[in-house]
C-alpha cells in the first residue's frame, strides 16, 4: 500500500488539526518526549565514551546454556536491539565469507552490476559506494538461514524479547 500525499503542506495542516483535537496537550507531552530522547541520547554517549557497548551484547552459549540473565533481557527490552556473538565458529565464517568471495567472482557480479549495485539507500554512506550483491541464494547464505544455531538465536528473541513487550491493544508487533 503506497502512501500518495499530492499536497504535502495541506496533509501537514490537516495531521497538525487532528493532533491537537485528539491530543489537547501535545506541546506538553512532546516536550517530555523531547527530554526523555535527549536524557537517552546523553546516557548513551556517555556510555560510548567509557568504551562501553552501547548496544548490548550476548553470547550465543549463554542462550543455548540458558544462562541469559533477567537484567541482560531487560537491557535488550529497553535498547531494543543486541548483538548475538559466536553464533557460529570462526572458521566455518571464515570459510563461509571465502565462498561467498568465490561466488561473487565466478558470477561476475562485479562487472554484471557495475552500474545497478548503486542504489538510492546505500550510495549516499560515508562508507563510500557499498557493493550490493545477490548473494541471497549463495550456499553460504542459504546454509546460515537454514542453521539450528541461527533458529535458536531467533527463538530466543521471538520467546523472549519480542512479543512479550511488544503487544499493544490488539496487534501484535515483532
Amino acid at each position: 500500500m503506497a502512501l500518495i500525499i499530492d499536497d504535502l503542506p495541506s496533509a501537514i495542516r490537516q495531521a497538525k488539526k487532528a493532533l491537537r483535537g485528539a491530543l489537547p496537550n501535545y506541546r506538553e507531552v512532546f516536550a517530555e518526549v523531547e527530554e526523555a530522547i535527549s536524557a537517552e541520547a546523553k546516557r548513551i554517549a556517555r556510555q560510548r565514551d567509557r568504551g562501553e557497548d552501547v548496544i548490548p551484547e550476548i553470547q550465543f552459549s549463554d542462550i543455548t546454556e540458558q544462562r541469559v540473565t533477567a537484567d541482560q533481557i531487560a537491557v535488550v527490552k529497553a535498547h531494543g536491539a543486541c548483538v548475538i556473538r559466536n553464533v557460529f565458529p570462526r572458521a566455518l565464517v571464515q570459510s563461509w565469507d571465502e565462498d561467498i568471495a568465490d561466488y561473487v567472482e565466478r558470477n561476475h557480479l562485479d562487472k554484471r552490476l557495475e552500474s545497478r549495485a548503486e542504489d538510492k539507500y546505500f550510495g549516499q554512506l560515508a562508507s563510500s559506494k557499498p557493493q550490493i550483491y545477490g548473494v541471497y541464494w549463495s550456499k553460504p547464505q542459504v546454509l546460515a538461514r537454514q542453521s539450528e544455531s541461527l533458529t535458536a538465536a531467533r527463538v530466543f528473541l521471538n520467546l523472549t524479547v519480542s512479543y512479550k513487550y511488544l503487544h499493544q491493544s490488539d496487534t501484535w508487533y515483532y
